[in-house]
């Protein structure tokens, strides 16, 4: 009962100083998306940038006035600022994923002429089938032998399409999802630096946006 009662006291406090506070944040970062906890009216969801699939970069909790954020996301941009003009963090991952997808897609490409090269062997073995003697030598034997290894072989190849499908799918969109990681940490990057001279600017802003915004309260007194 108690706790019920605290908490809700928690969620109309957090319900009333939410407004101010995220028109503060808003103001300062105005590449700042601001999305409420379902949940929890206290917490926030913050986001870099309005496009889709944007990224959460911190946790605002309103209560306390504070901003969590991903220092992952700081390392990436950071490692990407290093990096020479036009790369990106992902480049040699998805260079070698290219190379298994162009590996998969030339085995599939070569699956009508493994076909036509069974029907081939399937008729060279039916004519030694019909040999007219209706007795195989030991050339012919051997030359069976062969033509039913390669057959084999080739039908061993074909059984693995669906399978070689399947991780040609998997490896696209693995590749697809390395590529738009680095295109987000550029458009993040490019709305970062739009508005601060360095990552460490924002960075520190950030950090100290509980003292700026109790002293922008204090000042409108």
């Amino acid at each position: 009962m108690l706790a019920q009662m605290v908490t809700d006291v928690q969620n109309e406090l957090a319900t009333f100083l939410a407004p101010e506070l995220v028109k503060y944040l808003k103001n300062t970062f105005h590449f700042f998306e601001l999305v409420v906890s379902k949940d929890e009216p206290s917490i926030y969801q913050v986001y870099i940038g309005n496009w889709w699939n944007h990224r959460q970069f911190a946790t605002l909790d309103v209560l306390s006035i504070t901003l969590s954020i991903d220092d992952k996301m700081i390392g990436e941009w950071q490692e990407t600022l290093k990096l020479p003009t036009g790369s990106n963090i992902n480049d040699i991952q998805i260079r070698e994923i290219k190379q298994i997808v162009d590996g998969l897609q030339t085995f599939l490409d070569d699956e009508t002429k493994r076909n036509l090269e069974v029907q081939v062997l399937n008729d060279q073995l039916e004519q030694l089938k019909e040999n007219k003697s209706g007795l195989l030598g030991r050339t012919d034997k051997k030359a069976r032998e062969e033509l039913e290894n390669k057959r084999d072989l080739l039908l061993a190849s074909q059984q693995r399409v669906p399978q070689v499908k399947d991780k040609l799918s998997e490896h696209e969109t693995e590749m697809i999802q390395l590529e738009k990681e680095d295109a987000l940490r550029h458009l993040e990057l490019e709305e970062i630096l739009s508005n601060f001279e360095t990552i460490d600017d924002f960075i520190r802003k950030v950090n100290h946006c509980y003292i700026d915004y109790l002293s922008t309260l204090l000042q409108k007194k």
